[in-house]
């Protein structure tokens, strides 16, 4: 973001924009890398040093982009590959590899035969879309590519790149076709016109320009906007163009004549993405205020907001049919929307391994081959880690990869079994309180129930219409509950595996659910749409519904006498509340969304983990911080074992030991040195 928002600045004076920014950069900060190697010598002389600590908040979703039979969506990111889900199940699908910088831009060819994106590498990338195989590497920008796009008719892409160029390529032979000079900054969008004939692109130097393919030269320059331009589109009947901007304005613009149509104002702050529906009749657009406006397309009246990004938007395009909006954010968090009603269709699931750099080291800590549990180590050899539980009485550890299965070992590092029946991803796992099974959620939209000490499958569990998130056991074990992107959370007869209640009145995507540990008929769930919400499960009827967060709740955990709640949120904080709805108090110290929280059996203490890759502990009484741990990797669930000396975490065990008291934190440098449980 420091690149975009001082554009002018940097170009004016662009060493001393370098040293300042330098001082506070992280270690695997962006601007970091880029100059670095070209000021090292410099720098040093200067007596600049290196900053070690500074916290790395953004992970963006540069690009998206449909699949023109709309099943699929892929998208660009700051790692190195393009990703590529499934619409209907929102699971992750596949994988583009072979650039080796953030990859800026994606596009899909009319006819879904290929796939192209654009690198901070330099590079144009064209994969075959079946077979994944690379068909060209063009070469040709001398700086990084911000956009591609291919033409009405599949056989050119046009490219964009911070070299101040427009690039026409060749598909047919895969080379340069010509090269478009004049702007006097870098190229942040293109978009051909429905025809093929012009090529629009939107430049920092604040212009939106229409070249001419056919002649090879400028055809008209649309000036008006009072800040970098991010993205520029034509509208379907390719009469209008539609460009957003730093100035936190839309336009709209005449194609034939150039003229400013209309602008739309009501953006908070910059807008980094456009987009007309395929009929042409709205305009989307995508602001760092966090939202996604939908205009008249005619009138120009505001006719909804979308919020529930927890993020600014980067990134913004409709389904083929119209029907669907998915967005792409800062915090690489990707949504579907339904376009007539505006509601949140939710989230699409996660390419863990996919949020930090391509380096050994940090490919090694967030895909572990080794896990070193109790006198033994797991040696996952077919895939990647995904998740790790431990069950109540330690004798077993459950494991889940990204090939959708799941192993079983005993304590010394033995495998049991391997559970293979899911069909897509698996979110969660786990044990009931006697160990007698283990149950996994998954975005094929079931719960299956495993026996451990046979391997079988005992249910598969049905009655979500869409992603299952997670899956809790109540304390007695007779009962599993759910909850699902469907908006609602399911409690089963573990027994029989039928419905015993469907939990019903969230209005986006249900996150977490908790028993209390009392009585089984009282549940709590959260939700995206910000609340927690207490439940009688003996009449289905909500009790309370507890506000306060600002964004998406997801996690929620009774205390173990009961008596207290609490929630963690997308707003950085967690909320203390007592079951008679009252709040008890706010933890506040983590920078990005908290994904878990616990207490630990005494209910003094509560630990924490967060999207700022650290885990907190807590003093629940006084709410003040005991001790940080900072890891490489973002760690999603925690809690307590259940003697209190260890933290059972998504990704193994820490000893409670390991929390410097005496100091603000602690920083390991690997997460993966996991404890021995007594």
């Amino acid at each position: 973001m420091f690149v975009w928002s001082f554009q002018s600045m940097i170009e004016q004076a662009p060493l001393q924009t370098y040293c300042a920014a330098r001082t506070v950069s992280a270690p695997a900060n962006e601007l970091r890398h880029r100059f670095w190697s070209q000021i090292r010598p410099w720098s040093k002389q200067g007596g600049i040093t290196e900053a070690t600590d500074a916290k790395e908040e953004y992970n963006y979703v540069n690009d998206i982009a449909f699949t023109p039979d709309g099943q699929h969506v892929a998208s660009g990111s700051i790692d190195e590959v393009v990703r590529v889900w499934d619409v209907a199940t929102k699971a992750t699908r596949s994988k583009f590899k072979g650039q080796i910088d953030k990859v800026s831009s994606v596009a899909v060819s009319p006819d879904g035969k290929m796939i192209a994106s654009g690198a901070d590498d330099t590079t144009v990338m064209v994969w075959e879309w079946e077979s994944r195989a690379v068909i060209y590497t063009l070469k040709g920008h001398t700086r990084w590519v911000n956009s591609v796009v291919f033409s009405p008719d599949g056989t050119l892409i046009a490219s964009g790149s911070m070299d101040e160029t427009v690039r026409i390529w060749d598909l047919g032979r895969g080379h340069e076709l010509a090269m478009f000079e004049g702007n006097s900054s870098c190229v942040n969008s293109v978009a051909f016109s429905p025809d093929g004939s012009l090529l629009a692109s939107g430049s920092a130097d604040q212009i939106v320009r229409l070249w001419d393919i056919l002649k090879r030269e400028p055809r008209m320059s649309l000036d008006g906007h009072a800040g970098v331009v991010n993205s520029v589109r034509f509208s379907p009947d390719g009469n209008r163009i539609v460009s957003g901007s730093d100035d936190m304005t839309a336009k709209l613009w005449d194609t034939i004549t150039g003229t400013e149509l209309m602008t739309l104002k009501g953006h908070r702050k910059r807008v980094m993405t456009v987009a007309f529906s395929p009929d042409g009749h709205i305009v989307a657009s995508g602001s760092e205020d966090m939202t996604i406006k939908f205009w008249n397309a005619t009138t120009g009246i505001l006719m909804r907001t979308l919020n529930g990004h927890t993020s600014g938007i980067n990134a913004v395009t409709f389904s083929p049919d119209g029907r669907l909006l998915v967005s792409g954010a800062f915090n690489d968090e990707v949504r579907l929307w339904d376009v007539e009603s505006g509601e949140a269709r939710g989230e699409f699931d996660e390419f863990e391994e996919g949020s930090m750099s391509n380096s050994d080291e940090n490919r090694k800590l967030l895909n572990p081959e080794t896990t070193a549990v109790a006198a033994g180590e797991l040696k996952e050899k077919s895939s990647a880690i995904a998740s790790v539980v431990f069950s109540p009485d330690d004798q077993l550890v459950a494991t889940s990869s990204y090939d959708n299965t799941i192993k079983l070992w005993n304590k010394e590092g033995v495998e049991r079994w391997l559970l293979v029946g899911h069909s897509g991803s698996i979110n969660c796992l786990a044990f009931s309180p006697d160990t007698c099974s283990v149950a996994s959620a998954s975005t094929d939209k079931t719960v299956q129930l495993w026996n451990t000490a046979t391997g079988a499958v005992l249910y598969t569990l049905q009655g979500h219409s869409e992603n299952v998130c997670l899956n809790r056991f109540s304390s007695n074990g007779k009962f599993l509950a759910s909850c699902s992107s469907d908006k609602t959370a399911i409690l089963w007869h573990v027994g029989t595996g039928a419905i015993w209640c469907r939990l019903e009145g969230h209005s986006d995507t249900v996150k977490d659910v908790s028993f209390s540990p009392n009585d089984d008929r009282f549940v709590a769930t959260c939700s995206a749409d910000a609340t927690v919400r207490l439940w009688d499960v003996s009449t289905e009827v909500v009790s309370r519904t507890l506000k306060g967060h600002s964004a998406m709740v997801n996690s929620v955990a009774f205390s173990s006498d009961g008596k207290l709640l609490l929630s963690c949120s997308a707003d950085t904080t967690i909320r203390l509340w007592s079951t008679a709805g009252a709040a008890c108090g706010t933890l506040k110290g983590h920078t990005l969304s908290v994904n878990s929280a616990a207490f630990s059996p005494d209910n003094k203490l509560v630990v924490s983990c967060s999207e700022d890759k650290t885990i907190r502990l807590w003093d629940s009484e006084l709410k003040s911080a005991q001790g940080v741990l900072k890891f490489a990797v973002a760690i999603r669930t925690v809690c307590f074992s259940s003697c209190g000396q260890y933290i059972e975490t998504s990704r193994g065990v820490l000893d409670i030991g390991l929390f410097s008291l005496g100091s603000p934190s602690t920083s390991l440098d690997h997460l993966f040195t996991l404890f021995i449980k007594s």
